[in-house]
C-alpha cells in the first residue's frame, strides 16, 4: 500500500502532485484497557515510521510490562 501513494500522481490546476505516506499499526494486547490504548500504539508506530524516513509502514510493539518491584509496590 505505501508503494502504491509512492506512484500516485494526481494532475492539479496544471501541477504534477506526488504524495509519500507514513503508516502506524498497532494491535491491541491484553492490558490494553480501551480504544485509547490502541490509538497510543498506532500513534507510536507512526512517530516511529516519520523518525525512520517517508513511505514506511511500522507495526507498534506494546510496551513491555516489567514486573513491580517490592519498593515500588510499598508506595
Amino acid at each position: 500500500m505505501v508503494e502504491d501513494f509512492s506512484r500516485l500522481e494526481v494532475n492539479a490546476y496544471g501541477e504534477v502532485l506526488h504524495f509519500s505516506v507514513s503508516i502506524g499499526v498497532a494491535e491491541m494486547s491484553s492490558s490494553d484497557q480501551s480504544g485509547n490504548d490502541l490509538l497510543r500504539g498506532a500513534e507510536q508506530g507512526l512517530k516511529d515510521a516519520i523518525e525512520q524516513g517517508r513511505e514506511q509502514a511500522i507495526f507498534a510493539t506494546p510496551p513491555v510490562q516489567l514486573p513491580e518491584t517490592e519498593s515500588a509496590a510499598a508506595d
